[in-house]
C-alpha cells in the first residue's frame, strides 16, 4: 500500500503544480457519503463524523 499511496501524492502534486496550489485540504465525511477522498489519500477509514488530510507541496501529509 505504501508504494501505492506514493503514486497518488505524486500524481495529486503534480496536479496541485499545475493549479499553482501550495497545499491541499482533502476532508471526508462518514454522514454525507465522501469518506473515499481521504481513504484514498490516507488508507484511513473514517469510523466517526469526519476526517481531513492536508497535503502539502512538499513534506508528508498530515
Amino acid at each position: 500500500m505504501d508504494s501505492e499511496l506514493t503514486r497518488r501524492y505524486r500524481n495529486v502534486r503534480a496536479a496541485m503544480a499545475d493549479a499553482d496550489l501550495d497545499a491541499l485540504i482533502v476532508s471526508g465525511s462518514e454522514y454525507s457519503g465522501f469518506e473515499g477522498s481521504v481513504t484514498y489519500l490516507s488508507g484511513f477509514q473514517i469510523v466517526h463524523r469526519y476526517a481531513y488530510v492536508v497535503v502539502p507541496a512538499d513534506g508528508e501529509p498530515q
